[in-house]
């Protein structure tokens, strides 16, 4: 009679954990994962693209749950080029209300020509006379662009601007983007748990 019962408990085990193991899959692939690869592409066209020109063609961003980031490089007038970094917390947890957007020098570059091609890349005019002018800087936020305040970043030898950063508030996007926001309503710890298991498991197909 004991192993009877000790072998429904297995059994009862097994399938419960088959179940949640179905359940997360299906959660990660058809809701968890093309929502954030949505927000991920709503927050560049629309919301981003109003203070940073992201060019066409540029490689694939790099996508992780903690942050995304853009890389690509600009020429001057001169023929100088430099390398540009643009990233964003996508803040994908629900108590994580703020998303921080980052526009920075790579190291070990020259800041003087970071300010040439910031006019090209800076497509909000406040944020541009901020980065490019200290008589002119306005750090305050922008109702009309939706960011909170503006943090600047300069480099110790000539006060040059080399890092630009944006703060916004989840709760001023637009309407379409929060909604998709309250599809991913599930603890950190799961919500992160359902973010890579696809990575996982195509890691795993591919031997």
């Amino acid at each position: 009679m004991k192993k009877k019962c000790i072998l429904l408990i297995v059994l009862a085990i097994l399938i419960i954990g088959v179940a949640f193991a179905w359940w997360a899959i299906y959660t990660s692939f058809v809701i968890v994962k093309p929502t954030t690869q949505l927000i991920n592409e709503k927050l560049a066209s629309t919301v981003f693209s109003k203070i940073v020109r992201i060019p066409q063609g540029i490689p694939r961003p790099s996508y992780d749950f903690v942050q995304t980031g853009y890389s690509w490089e600009m020429e001057t007038n001169a023929g100088e080029v430099t390398g540009i970094r643009f990233s964003y917390t996508p803040s994908f947890t629900k108590n994580d209300n703020d998303i921080i957007v980052t526009l920075e020098m790579p190291e070990n570059s020259d800041p003087s020509i970071f300010t040439k091609v910031l006019p090209a890349v800076i497509a909000d005019a406040q944020t541009l006379k901020s980065a490019t002018d200290p008589l002119k800087q306005n750090l305050n936020g922008n109702k009309n662009v939706g960011f909170e305040k503006i943090a600047l970043e300069k480099d110790k030898k000539n006060n040059q601007t080399i890092k630009v950063s944006w703060k916004y508030s989840k709760e001023n996007l637009p309407e379409e983007i929060k909604k998709l926001y309250g599809k991913l309503n599930y603890p950190q710890a799961l919500l992160k748990t359902f973010y890579k298991i696809p990575n996982f498991l195509l890691s795993l197909a591919k031997g």
